[in-house]
């Protein structure tokens, strides 16, 4: 599947546009993270280098004081590619209700958990104030950590919540090639995962002191923990730990009993079950390992 997938996108750079005019459509730089992404799922570390690489000295990643208007749509910083949504497809509301107004936020769909609340330097991270709010107008019992990535306008107005999606960003590209990278032993000094690494930290973190990685283990560890980070809500956490072989840990906090601290790595859950009525409708069906 992926072997042909690679074949199509090949083929689909030679038909789009070399151009970055027109980011509501795919252009070849598109093409070329999708590339970057492909590639990466399928520990193709050689050609996941060379796409991350082409994507990058393309478009390099956001001054830091601008970070947050790419969230806003003030800029179309590190993007070669968006979704444009209006009012009839609301990317926030998928992670918080609409408010009537101002006193009344409306329903948190989704928390964030303390595990990743917790792992931002909150101060000096521009990503914390762009990704989360602490919303005063909650009091308890109701939680008040609100997800903050596409709130689009305020409270009751009518772009509350309305965002555009960011597919392809810079910054993921500086991760799938540190991971490319460190996978290929290229863990330490220039042209590293660790350059790559220190990179993007320096241009999301005011005052930031570049690490120095001992081993490919801790790039690795690294790499993941700045991806669970810097593409929060983007969609990719659940997939990097399928890929990987890691077991989902959540903090105590974030789980409702200690059963369900953590998930290991590899557990059949990983995997939903197929729904009884497929089963039925087709006796070819097998049903997914671990449900009956």
């Amino acid at each position: 599947y992926f072997t042909k997938l690679m074949a199509d996108l090949t083929e689909a750079k030679t038909l789009v546009p070399n151009n970055l005019t027109d980011i509501n459509r795919a252009t070849k730089l598109a093409v070329t993270g999708l590339q970057a992404r492909v590639a990466l799922y399928m520990n193709n570390w050689v050609a996941a280098e060379t796409f991350a690489s082409e994507y990058i000295t393309a478009i390099p990643l956001s001054p830091i004081a601008q970070f947050g208007g790419i969230w806003t749509d003030a800029n179309t910083n590190e993007l070669a590619m968006r979704i444009v949504r209006g009012t009839s497809i609301r990317i926030g509301s998928l992670f918080r209700g609409t408010s009537a107004n101002p006193a009344n936020i409306g329903t948190i769909t989704w928390l964030p958990s303390d595990k990743l609340w917790n792992s931002y330097d909150q101060v000096n991270d521009v990503r914390f104030a762009a990704y989360f709010k602490t919303e005063p107008l909650l009091v308890a019992p109701r939680p008040n950590r609100l997800i903050n990535k596409y709130a689009g306008g305020t409270y009751g107005s009518s772009l509350e919540n309305v965002a555009n999606g960011k597919v392809f960003r810079t910054g993921e590209m500086y991760l799938i090639r540190a991971e490319a990278r460190a996978e290929q032993d290229k863990f330490t000094g220039a042209n590293s995962a660790e350059s790559d690494l220190n990179t993007l930290r320096a241009a999301r973190i005011n005052g930031y002191v570049p690490v120095v990685l001992g081993s490919k283990a801790q790039a690795i560890t690294e790499i993941l923990n700045e991806r669970f980070k810097e593409l929060a809500y983007e969609g990719h956490r659940f997939w990097d730990l399928k890929r990987k072989g890691f077991p989902v840990v959540r903090d105590a906090s974030d789980a409702p009993n200690t059963n369900s601290v953590t998930l290991p790595a590899n557990d059949f859950r990983f995997l939903l079950p197929i729904p009884n009525s497929e089963v039925q409708a087709n006796p070819i069906i097998q049903q997914n390992p671990g449900y009956f």
